[in-house]
């Protein structure tokens, strides 16, 4: 990797992380979003973590605040779970996405919880995560391809994952490449599907089927860094140098120093009716651009006969 390159990419890197840093509230929550019911706390406060958690080393004076940091995170989220699971926010109800993505940064904390068990309610006999599992919900309790990539993730990082994993993982292939439901680009799903695939050769004893890549081809011009990021995750997942070099420069050319600028990525779906949405759009950056991080950080984590070139 030509040396400039690796520098900018760095240089990012670490710019995204004093910018995260400094939005952490007081009492350890990454808030976002601007609902119904409040701001999101638990959940976008794993979301953070689990990218921080995986972040490049960014020196010697920052990696200290980022464990004080994470050590508040992991504090918070833990004091938002309930018998259920964890939810949004500490208002709402357990679902398996904020399940999910607090299983996988405890985790990555070195905290080990019954994930299966927690997952459980949320997954059918054939392998389908239901997001909510209240009666009433609509299309909200529907099986959701992009909440059982992640689902499955969790699974993956727990010290027992038992037998839903492979359930997950043998439909999400049956379905390839799935359908993307809370998030405004089809890159989300498509890029934690390849993920969970590439990470469960026992579960996919075929390998990644060529849907995936073929969907990600046919996904609209990207736009935010948001989306960017899960193309350059998935093209990691497909071990895809050339497109693994062009998405980090895309990248580095869409970030306003020091955090990616925030864009409308979150899709609240009609529980009733299937409508055209404006998604929601993100107050502070943070989904996007510790996602950025961490994408970008896992790029640098590469061999270097992946990691190879770029302009």
């Amino acid at each position: 990797m030509p040396a400039p390159f690796e520098r900018a990419i760095r240089d990012a890197i670490s710019g995204g992380i004093d910018y995260l840093l400094s939005q952490q509230d007081d009492d350890g929550f990454w808030r976002e979003f601007e609902l119904a019911p409040g701001p999101s706390e638990a959940w976008t406060t794993a979301w953070v973590g689990w990218c921080l958690t995986g972040a490049a080393d960014p020196g010697p004076a920052a990696r200290v605040r980022v464990r004080a940091a994470l050590a508040r995170a992991c504090r918070a989220v833990c004091s938002a779970r309930t018998d259920a699971g964890w939810g949004y926010n500490r208002r709402t109800g357990a679902d398996a996405d904020s399940t999910a993505w607090a299983l996988r940064f405890c985790a990555a904390q070195g905290m080990a919880f019954d994930g299966a068990g927690l997952l459980a309610p949320f997954v059918d006999a054939g392998g389908g995560v239901h997001t909510f599992v209240e009666p009433g919900w609509g299309r909200w309790t529907d099986a959701h391809d992009d909440v059982a990539a992640n689902a499955g993730l969790a699974l993956l990082a727990m010290p027992k994952a038992g037998a839903a994993l492979e359930r997950i993982v043998r439909r999400l292939i049956e379905r390839c490449p799935g359908h993307t439901f809370w998030w405004s680009t089809q890159a989300y799903g498509i890029a934690w599907s390849l993920r969970l695939v590439s990470a469960c050769p026992a579960q996919a004893p075929g390998g990644r089927p060529v849907g995936f890549r073929q969907a990600l081809d046919a996904v609209p011009r990207p736009g935010s860094g948001f989306d960017v990021a899960h193309r350059l995750l998935a093209a990691l997942a497909l071990h895809d140098a050339d497109a693994a070099n062009g998405w980090c420069a895309v990248l580095l050319d869409q970030v306003q120093s020091p955090a990616w600028p925030g864009a409308p990525v979150l899709l609240v779906p009609d529980r009733k009716a299937d409508t055209s949405l404006d998604p929601q759009p993100e107050m502070k950056a943070l989904l996007t651009t510790s996602i950025c991080v961490r994408a970008l950080s896992d790029f640098l984590r590469l061999p270097g006969a992946i990691a190879s070139s770029s302009n």
